[in-house]
C-alpha cells in the first residue's frame, strides 16, 4: 500500500481555509453582537420583572436544586434548568442591573449565529463559507432573531436554538468526538427549552438523508441512535415528575383544526415579510394578511423548483426542511400553548428555513456577475434586517415602553390593558391603572382573567380611597376566580384594613393553601396575628415566610417584633440583624434591636431580690 501524504501546496491552501472560516466565524460574531449591543440601556421589561427582578438571589445549594426540581414557572408547564440556572447565575453576578444581562443576550446571539455558520458551511451540506457568512449574518439579524435578544428571559430561545444547532453539526461531522459532543449539546438543548424534542429525530434524518457519516454497517448506523432517544426518554421522565402536579396540556386541535395551518402562515410570514415595529403575541386578524402570505410561499415556491433542478441539494436542502417543519410542531398550536403566534417560536424554525437556501445557492455553480449580484441581494437583506432589529431595542426600552406598544398593536386584547393598569399601580398611579382596568373589563375577557383583572381594579380603588367600590370588585373577582390566591390575598387586605381581622384570616389561609410557597400569604397571616396579639402564631407564620424567601425583610422585622413581645429578646436580636444585613437603614430594625440589646443587658445584669 502506498501511503500518500498531502504535499506543501496543499496544506498551504487547507491553512488558509481554515485561516479564512476562522476570520468569518468572528466577523459573524461581531456584527451580530454589535446589532444588538445598543441594548444595554434597556431595563427590565414583561416577565424580566418576574423572573429576574423579583427573584431572590441564589445564595444555597437548595436554591440550585430547586433549579432541576421546580418548573421555571410555577404555574406554567416549563421545565427549563438550564435557561434558569444561567438566569440564577445572572442575578448572583448582576443582581438587578440589566446592563450586563443584555450584553449576555447579545453575546448569546452571536454566539447562535456562528453556530448556524459552522454548520451550513460544513462541506457535507455545502454552502460553503461566503455564503454561509451571508445567511448567517441574515439569521443573526433577522427581526425573529431580536424578539429573544431583547427580553431578558426569552435566552432559552436563544440557548435552545445554539445548542441545536451545535448538536447537529457535530453529528453530521461524525467520529467519536463529534458523536459524543452531539450528545453533549443535546442534553443542553432538551434542559434550556422544550423544542429540542426536535433533535433526536433531526440525527435520523441526517442519516437516512446521508448528510451525515455513517458507521461501516447497518446495525451499528441503527445502535448510535439508542443513546439520544434514551436521552430523550430520560429528558421526558423528568419533565413528567418535575410537572406532575400540573394539568397535563389539552389538545389545542380540538378547539381549532386550523391552528398549525395558521401557525404555519404566522410563520411564514414572519419570516419573509416581518412587521416593522414589534407586534407583540397578535392574534389572527393583527396578522393575518393575503399578500403578506403570498409572499412568505414564493420562496418556499422558488426553494422547491431550485432543488428539483439541482439534485446534488436535495438531500441537504431536504434536510433543513425537515429541521423547520419540525421545530415548528411544538409550537403549531396542536397542543394548548401560552400564546398561539409569537415572533420568538419562529427563530429556531428560521435556521431550517435559511439553511435551504444557503445549501441550494452554496451548490449552484453560478457566473462570477450571479454569484456577485446574489451576494449584494444578501448583504442588501442583512442590512435591511438589521436595521428593523435595531428599531426594535425602543420598545423594549423599559416596561412601560413595551406595555404601550402591545396595547398600541393590539388594541382589542384585554391582556395588554390589565398589565399596563398593573404597571400604574405598582407606580402609584391608581387612576391611571384604574382606567386601564375598565377597559380590559369592557372586552370581554375569558371568566379566569375576568376574576384576576377586577381583584387588581379593587386594590387600585382602595387606595383612592374607594373602599365600598373596592370590596364589591373583590368579591366579584373571587366568584370569577375562586382559585385564584391573589384574589384571596387583595381581599383579605382591604378586609384586613376595613378591621375585619378574621375575615381576613380566612382569606390568608386560603390563599397560603391554594399556593404554600406565597410569602406574601404567610407574611399577612403573621400580621393579622400579631394585632390580635397572637404573638405565637405570628412568629409561626414570619418563620413559615422567611423559609420560603430568606431574604424577603419584611418577615424578618415583624418576626423579631413578635419575639420581643414574647420575651424572647436574644432570638429577636437575630432576626432584627438579619434585617439590616438586608436593608441597612431600615430604622425599624435598629431600634427593635437596641431595645432588644437593652432587655438582654437588663436580664443579665439587673441584680435579683435573694
Amino acid at each position: 500500500m502506498i501511503l500518500i501524504l498531502p504535499g506543501k501546496n496543499e496544506m498551504a491552501q487547507h491553512s488558509r481555509a481554515r485561516a479564512r472560516h476562522i476570520l468569518a466565524a468572528v466577523v459573524v460574531f461581531v456584527l451580530v453582537a454589535a446589532v444588538y449591543a445598543p441594548s444595554v440601556q434597556n431595563g427590565f421589561v414583561y416577565d424580566d420583572v418576574t423572573l429576574i427582578v423579583n427573584r431572590d438571589v441564589p445564595d444555597s445549594a437548595a436554591d440550585v436544586k430547586r433549579l432541576f426540581t421546580e418548573p421555571l414557572w410555577r404555574d406554567l408547564p416549563y421545565y427549563r434548568p438550564l435557561s434558569g440556572g444561567l438566569m440564577a447565575l445572572e442575578k448572583f453576578l448582576f443582581d438587578n442591573n440589566p446592563a450586563p444581562y443584555h450584553a449576555v443576550n447579545a453575546a448569546l446571539a452571536g454566539s447562535m449565529a456562528v453556530a448556524f455558520f459552522r454548520l451550513v458551511s460544513l462541506p457535507a451540506l455545502g454552502a460553503g463559507t461566503g455564503t454561509a457568512l451571508l445567511f448567517a449574518l441574515l439569521f443573526g439579524t433577522h427581526p425573529a432573531a431580536s424578539a429573544a435578544v431583547y427580553p431578558i428571559t426569552v435566552l432559552e430561545t436563544l440557548l435552545v436554538t445554539l445548542f441545536a444547532l451545535a448538536a447537529l453539526r457535530s453529528w453530521i461531522t461524525g467520529g467519536r468526538r463529534g458523536y459524543l459532543a452531539a450528545l453533549l449539546f443535546l442534553i443542553l438543548a432538551l434542559l434550556s427549552k422544550e423544542p429540542a424534542v426536535a433533535v433526536p429525530p433531526l440525527f435520523v434524518l441526517a442519516d437516512v438523508l446521508r448528510v451525515s457519516r455513517l458507521p461501516g454497517s447497518r446495525a451499528r448506523a441503527v445502535l448510535r441512535h439508542l443513546p439520544a432517544w434514551t436521552i430523550l426518554a430520560g429528558y421526558m421522565a423528568a419533565r413528567h415528575l418535575v410537572l406532575s402536579g400540573q394539568d397535563p396540556a389539552g389538545l389545542a386541535l380540538l378547539d381549532n383544526l386550523l391552528g398549525p395551518l395558521q401557525s404555519l402562515a404566522y410563520t411564514l410570514q414572519t419570516l419573509v415579510a416581518p412587521f416593522r415595529d414589534l407586534v407583540y403575541e397578535p392574534e389572527v386578524p393583527t396578522w393575518f394578511s393575503g399578500w403578506r402570505l403570498a409572499l412568505g410561499l414564493l420562496p418556499v415556491a422558488a426553494a422547491a423548483a431550485w432543488a428539483v433542478f439541482r439534485p446534488p441539494a436535495r438531500r441537504s436542502a431536504a434536510f433543513f426542511a425537515c429541521w423547520f417543519l419540525l421545530f415548528l410542531l411544538p409550537t403549531a398550536n396542536i397542543l394548548m400553548q401560552e400564546a398561539r403566534f409569537a415572533e420568538r417560536y419562529c427563530l429556531t424554525p428560521l435556521a431550517g428555513f435559511l439553511g435551504v437556501f444557503a445549501v441550494l445557492a452554496g451548490r449552484e455553480h453560478l457566473r462570477p456577475r450571479l454569484r456577485a449580484g446574489m451576494a449584494a441581494a444578501l448583504a442588501i437583506l442583512v442590512a435591511g434586517a438589521a436595521t428593523v432589529s435595531m428599531h426594535r431595542a425602543r420598545f423594549y426600552a423599559d416596561e412601560h415602553a413595551f406595555l404601550l406598544q402591545w396595547v398600541q398593536t393590539s388594541p382589542d386584547s384585554p391582556e395588554p390593558r390589565s398589565y399596563l393598569g398593573t404597571w400604574n399601580l405598582k407606580n402609584g398611579r391608581p387612576a391611571e391603572a384604574v382606567a386601564h382596568y375598565r377597559i380590559a373589563l369592557m372586552q370581554n375577557p375569558e371568566p379566569r382573567v375576568e376574576g384576576i383583572t377586577r381583584s387588581n381594579l379593587g386594590v387600585a380603588l382602595g387606595r383612592m380611597g374607594r373602599p365600598d367600590e373596592a370590596m364589591a370588585q373583590h368579591r366579584l373577582a373571587l366568584a370569577l376566580a375562586p382559585d385564584h390566591p391573589e384574589a384571596h390575598l387583595n381581599y383579605g387586605f382591604a378586609l384586613e384594613q376595613a378591621g375585619r381581622l378574621e375575615e381576613a384570616r380566612t382569606h390568608y389561609q386560603v390563599a397560603a393553601m391554594l399556593d404554600p410557597f406565597m410569602v406574601e400569604a404567610h407574611h399577612d397571616l403573621g400580621m393579622v396575628a400579631g394585632k390580635l396579639e397572637h404573638f405565637d402564631e405570628a412568629a409561626k407564620h414570619f418563620s413559615r415566610a422567611v423559609g420560603i424567601n430568606p431574604r424577603f425583610a419584611p418577615s424578618w422585622l415583624y418576626l423579631g417584633h413578635a419575639l420581643a413581645r414574647m420575651g424572647r429578646y436574644g432570638e429577636a436580636l437575630v432576626a432584627y440583624q438579619k434585617v439590616l444585613k438586608l436593608d441597612p437603614d431600615n430604622a425599624d430594625a435598629a431600634r427593635g434591636m437596641d431595645t432588644a440589646v437593652r432587655f438582654l443587658y437588663t436580664l443579665e445584669y439587673e441584680p435579683t431580690d435573694s
